[in-house]
């Protein structure tokens, strides 16, 4: 919903009514930007790192790749799309987001991830994204019925696809 920028009240020429035009106008525009927050969306022209190693980052080849952010005040909705090939980092499997999470002594920022093209270590059957709080990155873990999650090593190519709502902190 876009709010009026422009308020015209009777008698523009006195100027206690001018100053409280202004003031009200400049209220209900950053009421509304607060209110509707920024959306922000990232791809492969970017040159942003989607997809790193935990022990070495590396390049990779991104194809049909995008992520969107929406920040409104400290909550922050991300989404995403990630095709790599040929790559070259070394560890487990991180994704990059733009915005870095609040430090909480836990781990409650989890999201869903739906992969292709990806192999998972024996019984392990659906992948999760946990955000690691005070970080900007998502640690991809490997799930099952009756197993522990174990972080999915960083595989040469692949495509994740996923969402997370997490608390940011302060933007500066």
């Amino acid at each position: 919903m876009t709010l009026p920028t422009n308020i015209n009240l009777p008698d523009s020429k006195d100027p206690y009514l001018r100053n409280l035009t202004y003031a009200l106008s400049t209220y209900l525009q950053q009421a509304n930007f607060e209110g509707n927050g920024t959306y922000s969306s990232y791809t492969q022209a970017d040159k942003y790192l989607f997809i790193q190693g935990s022990t070495a980052p590396g390049i990779a080849t991104y194809t049909a790749t995008t992520l969107f952010t929406h920040r409104s005040n400290n909550v922050i909705q991300a989404w995403f799309d990630i095709t790599w090939a040929a790559h070259t980092g070394a560890g487990n499997l991180l994704i990059t987001l733009p915005y870095t999470a609040q430090f909480i002594s836990q781990n409650p920022y989890v999201g869903s991830i739906e992969a292709s093209n990806i192999a998972f270590t024996a019984g392990r059957t659906y992948l999760v994204g946990n955000l690691l709080p005070n970080t900007n990155t998502i640690e991809i873990r490997q799930c099952g019925s009756a197993v522990a999650s174990l972080a999915l090593p960083l595989p040469v190519s692949g495509t994740l696809r996923g969402s997370m709502i997490y608390a940011g902190q302060k933007s500066s």
